[in-house]
């Protein structure tokens, strides 16, 4: 019996480990020049965009040579973007359209990337996800990334800003383990692994064929012949409720939505 144990042991774990080897494969791109899909977008190698002015030359300068390294990294493109108009949009639907309408995405325009806006207009900062970011930015880290760069936004220090959340890119990005990608890989090998489990167990069972060994006095006391009633009694119960307030405030999110464009996002973001 031990040696059947051993083998299912071993088919479960190889059928793990070649579902999440199939699904990494299949899921990881590559960027070539020739593969982008950039027609009628704004093709452009700047990723920083100061259209509010809260930047100075050399902040602008160095935070697009910070985004070159992180973007080639992590494999995932990044973008800075402010504004003092937002043309009647809300902070999320600025952001996403700013983003479909630009040559943005690591593997191919709307691929994957995260857009950081302040938005002066609106009062708002936002991020706006895209592509693998969708997963790897979860409603959890974007409060945790806001948190970390509030108290500048809240002073004015909007470079110290833009640099807090470029770290954001690094640790989130290359932790995307916890991302809901790989829980479903993992949970597909899981189902898999449980299929060819029971096959093997159902053809252990069939080829050693069974003897059936338990009968109606398998378990009767012998020279016993009494049987004893029990009866339960259930009493009235009375049961209450109550409604719990939840917080209406304003905050992160990460789940998903379409954008004008008609492309996914994901993101979130918090007034200032």
């Amino acid at each position: 019996m031990k040696k059947y144990l051993t083998i299912m042991g071993i088919l479960f774990f190889v059928s793990i480990v070649l579902w999440v080897a199939v699904f990494f494969k299949q899921n990881k791109t590559v960027e070539t020049s020739s593969s982008r899909n950039n027609e009628g977008l704004i093709v452009t190698e700047n990723r920083v965009f100061d259209e509010a002015d809260l930047l100075s030359e050399e902040e602008e300068s160095k935070l697009q040579k910070r985004i070159e390294t992180v973007r080639e990294d992590n494999s995932c493109d990044v973008v800075v973007l402010t504004t003092a108009d937002a043309e009647g949009k809300s902070s999320m639907a600025y952001a996403d359209d700013f983003y479909d309408t630009h040559d943005f995405g690591y593997e191919d325009a709307h691929g994957t990337g995260v857009l950081f806006l302040v938005d002066m207009d609106n009062r708002e900062i936002w991020f706006s996800t895209s592509g693998d970011c969708m997963d790897a930015y979860t409603t959890d880290r974007i409060d945790s990334a806001i948190d970390l760069v509030y108290d500048n936004l809240k002073a004015g220090n909007y470079y110290l800003v833009f640099d807090g959340c470029i770290d954001s890119v690094g640790r989130y990005m290359s932790s995307g383990i916890g991302s809901m990608a790989f829980a479903e890989a993992v949970l597909g090998a899981l189902v898999l692994a449980g299929i060819v489990t029971l096959v093997l167990v159902l053809v252990l069972v069939i080829s050693r064929g069974g003897k059936v060994t338990v009968s109606s006095s398998t378990y009767l006391v012998a020279a016993s012949k009494e049987v004893y009633e029990r009866s339960d009694i259930h009493y009235d119960t009375v049961v209450t409720t109550r409604i719990i307030e939840t917080d209406s405030g304003s905050g992160g999110g990460g789940g998903g939505h379409t954008s004008s464009g008609g492309f996914s996002h994901g993101g979130g973001g918090r007034s200032f």
